[in-house]
């Protein structure tokens, strides 16, 4: 007679099934950091995984942001907001007297002397 001698998958592989002769590659938004796994962990808000067999998530970098668990992407904030930390779960809208006009901005821009802005969320400022 054989024995059989199991073996832990490696971090960043599972296995969910008894018995089972492989392990699997965690999925793009999962990842697995410890070895002997039966599941992946799913990535949460602010981080994201565009590999298969991640040990890790990675963070949304500034002016992008992730609101969703197991993602394999960051969106860029939009026209008239802005994000300056690394892994958020939103963009900030440009407060009164601000604006930005372009997409993925880690700050707004004051309005220039004789120009102004009243409402937030703004991409543009307006002639006195």
């Amino acid at each position: 007679s054989q024995a059989t001698v199991c073996s832990n998958c490696l971090a960043g592989m599972f296995q969910s099934a008894s018995q089972a002769s492989t392990c699997l590659p965690c999925a793009i938004g999962r990842f697995q950091n410890s070895s002997g796994a039966t599941t992946c962990i799913s990535c949460t808000a602010g981080t994201f995984q565009n590999a298969t067999q991640a040990t890790t998530c990675l963070s949304c970098p500034t002016g992008r942001f992730q609101n969703q668990n197991s993602t394999s992407t960051c969106v860029a904030c939009g026209i008239g907001t802005f994000q300056n930390n690394t892994r958020s779960s939103s963009c900030v809208a440009c407060r009164a007297g601000t604006f930005q006009n372009v997409t993925q901005s880690t700050a707004c821009q004051r309005c220039d002397l004789g120009r102004f802005q009243s409402l937030s969320n703004a991409s543009a400022c307006l002639p006195c």
